[in-house]
């Protein structure tokens, strides 16, 4: 989600939520020049991507591992 944050005079948007959260834990996770994606984003690109499925992994702030795909190119 994006959103306005303050006032009508000091405008800007600022990107919030899980979503977010959960890229910003992939890029961490990743190796140099690695590209991981989660479930939810396979599953709607996955006609497009050419990705392989790797272990799941423990993210900070998350309860499950989560699901990981290696993200190779696009088709």
């Amino acid at each position: 989600m994006v959103d306005n944050v303050g006032k009508s005079e000091l405008f800007f948007c600022k990107a919030v939520e899980d979503t977010v959260n959960l890229c910003q834990r992939l890029e961490v996770a990743a190796q140099p020049g690695q590209v991981l994606i989660d479930q939810a984003t396979y599953s709607a690109l996955a006609d497009r991507l050419i990705a392989d499925p790797m272990e799941s992994v423990i993210l900070k702030g998350k309860a499950q591992p989560v699901a990981t795909y290696n993200l190779r190119g696009l088709k």
